[in-house]
């Protein structure tokens, strides 16, 4: 089934590397706008918004630490000054610290929280507040592979609940 995104704008975080940059280029291929988030990976995210341009798409890029709640609204701030509306965040920022329990820190626990989970909540819930007055969004939460292969490290219950029932 064919789906016609053109002229939608999409938001996909974590897009500088691997999924998440796959999902920004098929988007932009599908004639999306999109927005390029990333943490650290300046020169990638670059790389990415070139691409972009050089298939004739349009690309924006913003740096936030998505674990921090000031840097998310920062780029939710971004998005309603630069683009006419959002249509599609795709939450794909995410880490993993693949440790045993026993050896894994609570400082480490707490940062796989903070981005994985408290991230994603602020994101989509920012973006469904440019959605709904428009009645129109698709706020998009991939699962990870660690959701859905056992680990030996712990993974938050969330996301192995649906591997185990």
């Amino acid at each position: 089934m064919q789906v016609n995104l053109s002229g939608r704008t999409a938001l996909v975080t974590g897009a500088s590397r691997g999924i998440g940059r796959a999902i920004a280029m098929e988007l932009s291929g599908n004639g999306v706008r999109v927005v390029i988030h990333y943490h650290k990976s300046a020169a990638q995210a670059e790389e990415v918004k070139t691409a972009i341009a050089n298939a004739g798409g349009r690309a924006h890029l913003f740096q936030a630490d998505l674990s921090v709640p000031r840097e998310v609204e920062g780029l939710f701030q971004y998005v309603r000054e630069t683009l006419p509306r959002l249509d599609i965040l795709v939450n794909n920022a995410g880490m993993i610290r693949d440790q045993l329990v026993p050896a894994m820190s609570l400082n480490d626990w707490d940062k796989v929280m903070d981005l994985n989970l408290r991230g994603a909540f602020l994101a989509t819930r920012l973006a469904v507040e440019l959605m709904l007055p428009r009645h129109y969004g698709k706020p998009i939460t991939p699962l990870p592979k660690a959701g859905w292969w056992p680990s030996r490290g712990p993974v938050p219950p969330n996301w192995r609940a649906k591997v185990f029932r």
